[in-house]
């Protein structure tokens, strides 16, 4: 089945929940389907479950489009986060949690630069088995009216902070999810790092987080170089190949306008970056690069 992830305003955040008949999927304020899923349920690892982004779940079993009503469709559970939640929420299945057991689990990012894994199936359990903050000491998260040369200084686009905003990816081969996360640090300098966390417990990988850096040699001479203030992480992550691939855009043309492609070998972590400089005036929002049949990305 197709989805959207919204982007809504509640007094509270939180994160709500739906189950289908093969799988479970999260979804920020929305309504959700109240269908228990069997225990082999299907994964989610990245934007529109798959990288062509079709949003498809080829095993679905219930749901059809007969049974979704206001009946049988409907909150399921809710729990809080500290803010925000732009990216869309990932489900991973049969993680084996330290002293827990084997669980389905939803990852859900904040755009206070916070993760959270909750039970997937499991409404009593509110707590998440963990949550990890990427913050850095003298360190916040990036917001909206930092961009003050985007928009004339009345950049919109976002409300607050703007930590993590990009859907992150899982590697279900390792077991490693991988996320970016922005941050403004002693009040003036703008970073942007790419995290591998352990999908079990939250914990960052060796090597982990390494400083996204990029540089294009221009046509004319010179050359683009990645700024993390300026570009904009809103596409989701791809893994494919062994290879996590991140992509940029900037806030409401806060020139110069570019947008970056990034890429890191996730076997040899960590790997020095190479950039891809899209045609100048580039948009990108929340859907991420794509890969075809021919693994071209």
């Amino acid at each position: 089945m197709q989805f959207e992830t919204p982007r809504c305003k509640t007094p509270r955040p939180f994160l709500s929940v739906m189950r289908t008949g093969m799988g479970l999927f999260a979804f920020y304020c929305l309504f959700v389907a109240s269908n228990p899923p069997p225990a082999n349920g299907a994964a989610v690892l990245t934007y529109h479950n798959d990288n062509a982004r079709t949003g498809l779940n080829a095993n679905e079993t219930i749901l059809t489009p007969a049974n979704v009503n206001t009946n049988t469709f409907g909150l399921l559970v809710s729990h809080p986060v500290d803010d925000q939640i732009y990216a869309q929420p990932l489900v991973m299945t049969n993680v084996n949690i330290p002293a827990r057991g084997t669980h389905n689990i939803v990852i859900a990012a904040t755009v206070n630069d916070t993760v959270y894994a909750f039970d997937a199936d499991d409404p009593t359990v509110s707590a998440p088995y963990w949550q990890t903050n990427l913050l850095v000491p003298n360190s916040v998260a990036p917001r909206n009216s930092d961009m003050t040369g985007a928009c004339g200084g009345n950049y919109q686009d976002f409300h607050g902070n703007m930590g993590i905003v990009g859907t992150p990816v899982i590697d279900p081969a390792t077991r490693t999810l991988y996320v970016l996360a922005r941050t403004k640090e002693n009040g003036v300098t703008f970073v942007q790092r790419l995290h591998a966390l352990d999908v079990t417990t939250g914990t960052e990988r060796p090597g982990s987080p390494v400083i996204v850096a990029a540089t294009y040699p221009l046509s004319g001479g010179g050359t683009l170089t990645f700024d993390p203030m300026k570009q904009n992480p809103r596409p989701g992550l791809v893994l494919a190949n062994g290879v996590v691939y991140l992509g940029f855009s900037s806030h409401c043309d806060w020139g110069p306008l570019a947008c970056f492609g990034v890429q890191h070998d996730s076997q040899r972590w960590p790997r020095r970056y190479l950039a891809i400089r899209q045609s100048p005036g580039s948009r990108c929002c929340g859907q991420p690069l794509f890969r075809n049949r021919q693994w071209n990305v």
